[in-house]
């Protein structure tokens, strides 16, 4: 998983996905943008706020719901923690 983090003016966070071809076929595609999405909603308290998350799902080796969360959650915080401007910040897991 590879995610970007821009911050934005809202009280909120928000969430985009992409999930090449590459990844699988489309049902697997689009089971992984929900089981992320799912983990966003439902660890939105542990995920930074007024930020925008981009999230590129890079395999589906070993994309259990647990896997996903943590390694989302993991991210976000990681590169929230470098807000020094307005520049987008890239944090690559080894995690799917």
């Amino acid at each position: 998983m590879t995610l970007w983090v821009l911050n934005n003016t809202l009280e909120r966070s928000r969430i985009g996905l992409r999930a090449p071809r590459r990844v699988g076929t489309a049902v697997l595609r689009n089971r992984l943008r929900r089981r992320v999405r799912e983990a966003f909603r439902r660890n939105r308290d542990r995920i930074p706020v007024g930020v925008d998350l981009m999230c590129q799902l890079r395999t589906a080796e070993g994309c259990s719901y647990a896997v996903l969360a943590e390694s989302l959650i993991r991210l976000s915080v990681k590169a929230a923690r470098r807000r020094p401007g307005d520049r987008p910040r890239r944090s690559r897991s080894a995690d799917p």
